[in-house]
């Protein structure tokens, strides 16, 4: 049964390191690498979850498939012998457009992104290649209702996938905005505050059978955890 949920943003981004723009490694727009900075507090993230921590074993990761977020728990995945496992379902949230034909750019596939990270090991990619998505937000964007059904609808999704595959614990990595919708539906509480600095852990635990669909079943035990990391939390963000 699954017991423990962590759930981690990506570490900080080279574009807001150096303003001036420069090319994606995906060649998407809008999709940036970590800044040194990001892939340091990577680093310190993969030495919580899988040593300093006491997490315990993580038996599943599911990332966002942009980049910088696959590129900040590759660290925790090589040091936990786990794939990565995407899931455009906690990808990042883009407002509406307000153009008929306009839309937001779609991030890598997972076969662009086994060529752009190194495998596990000479038989062992570390992008996981038969897991398919359970959610795929829209190109249109997003209203705020929209993000938050969209979380509910995807960690119901991802809950059930663990618990099919025996999980105790798993690890997803994300953005601000889903890591906070995520959480609001975990705990039960639509208004509740979620802090989400960059690379900060939050840690829920079951406290009931889980019901697919209904909100809450889960309680909290830390949000934003940055104790880990050497220059603490950064880029908080709400809404």
């Amino acid at each position: 049964m699954l017991e423990k949920i962590i759930i981690t943003r990506h570490g900080f981004r080279s574009n807001w390191a150096n303003t001036a723009w420069s090319p994606s490694p995906t060649g998407i727009d809008a999709d940036p690498s970590l800044s040194a900075h990001g892939t340091a507090q990577s680093l310190q993230l993969a030495d919580h979850l899988c040593t300093t921590g006491g997490h315990g074993p993580i038996d599943k990761i599911y990332s966002s498939p942009f980049y910088r977020c696959v590129q900040t728990i590759a660290y925790t995945a090589r040091a936990s012998h786990q794939q990565i496992h995407i899931e455009n379902g906690i990808g990042e949230w883009y407002g509406v457009v307000s153009h008929r034909t306009a839309s937001h750019p779609s991030p890598a596939t997972v076969s662009h992104l086994q060529r752009l990270f190194p495998p596990l090991s000479s038989h062992c990619k570390l992008i996981h290649e038969g897991y398919q998505a359970q959610c795929v937000p829209s190109t249109r964007g997003e209203s705020m209702a929209d993000i938050h059904a969209r979380a509910k609808h995807a960690i119901d999704l991802i809950i059930a996938d663990a618990e099919a595959a025996g999980c105790k614990t798993i690890l997803l990595c994300t953005h601000a905005a889903t890591n906070i919708a995520l959480g609001r539906a975990l705990c039960g509480d639509a208004t509740r505050t979620i802090p989400t600095p960059c690379a900060s852990v939050a840690v829920y635990l079951r406290k009931e059978a889980y019901v697919p669909g209904r909100l809450g079943g889960w309680q909290v035990e830390r949000l934003g955890d940055c104790s880990f990391l050497e220059d603490g939390a950064e880029r908080d963000w709400d809404f």
